[in-house]
């Protein structure tokens, strides 16, 4: 008579042995290698988009100090080109100012 096959349950409760073992060990080995590659990969993408984002980051903080350095420049010419208007018609206004004066001395001396 022949000898009934095991059951699958039968199958895993018997204990590995010779060459059914060191498939196992092999097979874990590959999975624990394939395992450390997956997350080393993963990693690297990590760090490649980490690298990316910070890049991006520096480009902006960049840019955004050009802009104020730009703002900065263009104040401060503004307020040359203020301070040129205001010493302009301070100087009008001496020009406009003075011969009165000098008028009113002279009629103050003949007076």
């Amino acid at each position: 008579p022949k000898k009934a096959p095991m059951k699958p349950s039968a199958a895993k409760a018997a204990p590995l042995t010779g060459i059914a073992k060191m498939k196992a060990e092999i097979a874990a080995k590959k999975a624990a290698e394939e395992k450390a590659q997956q997350d080393a990969l993963e990693e690297d993408r990590r760090n490649r988009e980490l690298d990316r984002l910070a890049n991006q980051q520096a480009k902006l903080d960049a840019e955004a100090e050009e802009k104020e350095q730009a703002r900065l420049a263009l104040e401060k010419k503004k307020e040359k080109k203020q301070e040129e208007a205001t010493n302009k018609l301070s100087r009008l206004g001496a020009d406009v100012i003075m011969p009165d004066i000098e008028k009113i001395r002279k009629e103050r001396v003949e007076e």
